[in-house]
């Protein structure tokens, strides 16, 4: 019996990725099929795009409660004021990089209508995290592993960026997604990632920034060392913290 235990525990684990990397995305498909097709709102607004986010983040926590839990995929634990130090490192770190790269021009006007952006962008850090670090990540780490886990996630994050931002917007989403990922792997916690996400994606919002002066050769290299070496780093980081705990 145990044997055969452990032989179908592989197959489960199969079936429980797939259940939380498609269902999710079946909840969202169905919630535009309505907002599109039915109430006719235009899929290009913030409205429409932060509602679909939303949407993904709920599914992605229900999935979690029925297949998981929410310990598992980082949005509950005893590790949350690591995660927020590993993930302030990244934000700190990957601004710092962004505007260095494209100085600012000018602040954008300060108004009512960055409420909307404030939100939006809110609504994707949420659906995107808890999806991609929360949800498919513990998916993939239960199937094959941690390192598994870090890969697929990083690749499927990337990819899923290429219909908004072509493949520029892939390089640099693959490039973040990966220290984003070894903090999920590190400190089990996905909260911090959660604030990052969104305060990256608000200097697109507050911020016109410069054109990249660089060929786009050179800005990919520079993604792969800037990310790359925060990437090691944090992963140093997390076993010296592993070692000190086990003394």
């Amino acid at each position: 019996m145990a044997a055969t235990e452990r032989a179908s525990k592989p197959v489960k684990n199969l079936v429980t990725l797939l259940e939380v990397i498609f269902l999710p995305l079946l909840c969202v498909a169905g919630a535009a099929a309505v907002l599109i097709w039915v109430l006719h709102w235009d899929p290009s607004r913030q409205l429409t795009r932060g509602l679909l986010y939303l949407v993904l983040a709920l599914a992605s926590l229900a999935m979690a409660r029925c297949r998981l839990s929410f310990k598992s995929i980082g949005v509950t634990g005893r590790d949350i004021l690591r995660g927020l130090a590993y993930a302030a490192i990244v934000l700190v770190v990957t601004l710092a990089f962004i505007l260095l790269l494209q100085l600012p021009v000018s602040l954008v006007s300060l108004s009512p209508a960055l409420l909307s952006p404030v939100l939006f962008y809110l609504a994707v850090a949420l659906g995107e995290e808890i999806y991609f670090r929360g949800l498919m990540f513990q998916g993939f780490s239960r199937w094959k592993g941690p390192v598994t886990a870090v890969i697929c996630s990083v690749l499927v994050f990337g990819l899923f960026h290429v219909p908004l931002q072509g493949w520029h917007g892939v390089a640099l989403a693959l490039s973040m997604g990966l220290p984003f990922a070894v903090v999920r792997l590190r400190t089990n916690n996905i909260i911090g990632l959660i604030f990052a996400h969104w305060l990256i994606d608000l200097v697109d919002s507050f911020f016109r920034l410069s054109p990249v002066g660089l060929g786009t050769v050179w800005v990919g290299v520079l993604y792969v060392a800037v990310f790359g070496g925060l990437s090691t780093g944090l992963w140093l980081l997390g076993r010296r913290d592993g070692v000190q705990k086990s003394t």
